[in-house]
């Protein structure tokens, strides 16, 4: 263990002298490969933060036999190792995408990971993390149309699955951010599958009940790429329309209160982000606990609307610019109210 700890302190090291890492690149690549393919589980750890250390700058490509390791480690004792496999397949995705995409056979692996995650797993925060990284091959590939159906179709199945309901807003939250960051890709495909996928026991398309289960967890979103993302999706849904989205006819009007709440806790973030990144050179008595900072910036429940009149008035002409494919009166806005501390926005 000592030995391999020692050759992971070299590679930390040595990376900002890369000639020097590819050399030994082939060395690392045999105890790696000698520790998956003998199943020596108890180096297990040290073998991943090897392929981690290798794989975080550049991936060459005899590094991409450690992609088809991990895939082989988790069909067969993988599955407690999962979560440690995490920032390498991470790596894998997002340093090399170009790569990652010229087999073939890559993304229906890495999608096959994250299903066995998803349908066979038992920890709700595993099944987060393979549902975030479902969201990372949405955003950082663009999937071809079949690929993107299997991913929603998958999700929106754990999500209905009455044998093994959801038990964590986390999960349910991760779960319905992979379905928007899908609409905000490619929403024809997302559209199709949410109109053709019925809820459980009905012939009703589960569309309707996903739109309002989006808009009613929106103060579940947390932090700056989550709620990012979640207003993308939603202006999304309103340039597609009514028309073309027929559950927005039942509940465009909760939209803005829920994309205020996004934007002020957008706002608050952003703001304590500058404020940490100010800190950082900051030696002043100020006492701040970094926590309370970062709680701060995740505290979903204390998302207010900000009664600002002129922000208020700028809203209003916005919409009355904009308000006429949805019948939306601008004398409401003057009198939204966004959920505060412990409640919810009702369908």
């Amino acid at each position: 263990m000592s030995l391999l700890s020692t050759v992971e302190t070299l590679l930390s090291v040595m990376e900002e002298s890369p000639e020097i890492v590819r050399q030994l690149e082939r060395i690392v690549l045999n105890l790696v490969a000698l520790i998956l393919n003998k199943n020596i589980m108890e180096f297990y750890e040290e073998a991943l933060s090897l392929i981690y250390n290798l794989t975080s700058t550049h991936i060459s490509p005899d590094l991409w036999q450690c992609y088809d390791m991990l895939h082989h480690l988790l069909s067969t004792d993988g599955f407690d190792y999962f979560m440690e496999m995490l920032p390498e397949l991470h790596n894998f995705v997002t340093v090399d995408t170009a790569a990652f995409l010229s087999v073939d056979s890559r993304l229906p692996a890495l999608c096959q990971m994250c299903q066995s995650i998803l349908t066979k797993g038992e920890d709700e925060d595993c099944e987060c993390h393979a549902a975030k990284l479902l969201e990372v091959v949405i955003l950082q590939c663009s999937p071809p149309a079949v690929v993107l159906r299997d991913i929603a179709s998958l999700v929106l199945h754990r999500m209905l699955d009455s044998t093994r309901s959801v038990q964590t807003t986390e999960l349910r939250s991760m779960l319905l951010q992979v379905v928007i960051a899908g609409l905000y890709s490619n929403c024809e495909v997302l559209l199709t599958i949410l109109d053709t996928t019925p809820l459980p026991n009905t012939n009703v398309p589960v569309a309707e009940h996903f739109v309002k289960q989006w808009i009613e967890d929106v103060d579940c979103f947390l932090g700056l790429h989550d709620r990012k993302l979640c207003v993308l999706g939603l202006c999304t849904l309103l340039q597609l329309g009514p028309t073309r989205v027929p559950a927005l006819s039942q509940c465009y009007s909760k939209i803005l209160p829920a994309l205020l709440v996004l934007f002020q806790g957008l706002k608050r973030a952003y703001a304590a982000k500058a404020a940490e990144e100010n800190n950082d050179d900051d030696d002043d008595d100020d006492d701040e606990d970094p926590s309370d900072l970062e709680n701060e910036v995740l505290d979903s429940d204390e998302d207010e609307l900000n009664e600002n009149d002129s922000y208020l008035e700028n809203l209003k002409d916005h919409i009355d610019n904009n308000a006429a494919e949805f019948g939306i009166s601008t004398s409401i806005q003057v009198r939204l109210h966004c959920p505060r501390r412990n409640s919810t926005v009702h369908i």
